[in-house]
């Protein structure tokens, strides 16, 4: 979809927030559209991503693990939203400790940043059905 834009993802440890960008080339695009349709990405994003977090997964932990939870807090507390002022957008977690699950390297677990690359297909046709490309 080189024609249309790419759809950058980067993770922040700091927020512990993944930010979508919409690049042309190697260009960020920037306006009041992009920012909407941004805004967009990111909520199906999040939406995407409650969903993962919601999936079940083996309850164990193994040794050195982090308990395994099912209270339903990480899947709630994944927030989306956008920053206007740089046409950005970005989906985290309100969760101060989110961190553990936004980003690890471990595969087979709900992490935000491999859903969202997952669907990042799916998150550029959003943005270019929004945008009217």
């Amino acid at each position: 979809m080189p024609n249309r834009g790419r759809l950058r993802l980067d993770y922040d440890e700091k927020s512990a927030r993944v930010w979508l960008t919409w690049c042309r080339g190697t260009d960020q695009q920037h306006g009041p559209k992009v920012t909407e349709a941004l805004a967009v990405a990111a909520k199906n994003g999040a939406l995407l991503c409650q969903l993962a977090v919601g999936e079940d997964f083996p309850p164990a932990s193994d040794p050195g693990e982090p308990p395994h939870r099912r209270s339903g807090e990480g899947q709630k507390s994944i927030r989306h939203g956008a920053r206007r002022s740089t046409s950005q957008a970005w989906v985290g977690s309100a969760m101060s400790d989110f961190d553990y699950m936004a980003h690890h390297d471990q595969r087979g677990r709900p992490w935000l940043f491999d859903t969202l690359i997952a669907h990042r297909e799916r998150l550029e046709r959003d943005i270019a059905a929004h945008l009217g490309v």
